[in-house]
């Protein structure tokens, strides 16, 4: 059975505890309420403090363009920036981006993936 995406990230969501703040909620209901602006305010500095699942969520709105341009290199880099933490929905999510990217813009958001680590996940868009 193939999923796709945002049915993998809705798993995260609910069944995913670990490292929950306030933020991460208040940008999960403005996500559900189709507040996207709200929740990429809200999701951004805790993906550049290394929350895994703002950042997971961060390669979601990339991939379907919610509140930001949609960029499938952007949205393979941050999941795969949350699968480097061991958050294996977000691995999910990284693979399904790939069958739709080329070569190139894959081996791109690998680079991008590897900068934003060395740099602790600032500056990373």
């Amino acid at each position: 059975m193939q999923r796709s995406l945002p049915a993998l990230i809705a798993l995260v969501l609910l069944f995913s505890t670990v490292g929950w703040s306030a933020d991460f909620w208040k940008g999960f209901k403005a996500y559900q309420r189709n507040d996207y602006a709200t929740a990429l305010r809200e999701w951004r500095p805790l993906a550049e403090q290394g929350h895994a699942n703002a950042q997971s969520m961060l390669g979601v709105m990339c991939g379907e363009g919610k509140a930001i341009p949609q960029n499938m290199v952007y949205a393979h880099m941050w999941l795969n920036v949350a699968a480097s933490q061991g958050h294996e929905i977000a691995a999910e999510g990284r693979d399904l981006a790939s069958k739709t990217m080329t070569l190139s813009q894959i081996e791109k958001a690998q680079d991008l993936a590897s900068e934003c680590v060395e740099k602790k996940y600032k500056g990373c868009d």
